[in-house]
């Protein structure tokens, strides 16, 4: 919630201090989970498979600067970049509530 905060208060910023602001909500909760996840990979995956799935995280991870810039580059000649981040924001807020209402019907389903 706070990155999909960060998000839009970096679209819709008229100065820098808002923009700031926005962008260290984004880095800092970004940051916040990736210490999160990898706390919680310890505890769920087993010893002997978690390079493997250390490997596939980090490249998850590590993929979303890139893939982000490739779709900004890819629209900003027909969408202005404020339009383009509040797109990628909502689209993202979507995937992750179908991504949470999967797990909460996979876990209630026990």
């Amino acid at each position: 919630m706070a990155i999909s905060i960060g998000a839009l208060m970096t679209a819709l910023a008229s100065n820098y201090i808002i923009y700031f602001l926005g962008f260290v909500l984004i880095i800092a909760f970004d940051k916040m989970f990736n210490i999160f996840v990898r706390s919680l990979r310890v505890k769920v995956i087993p010893p002997i498979e978690l390079g493997k799935t250390t490997g596939l995280i980090v490249l998850l991870n590590n993929m979303s600067p890139p893939l982000a810039g490739l779709i900004v580059a890819s629209f900003v000649g027909f969408i202005d970049l404020q339009s383009i981040v509040i797109y990628l924001n909502i689209a993202a807020v979507l995937l992750g509530l179908g991504a949470l209402n999967y797990a909460v019907s996979k876990v209630t389903s026990w």
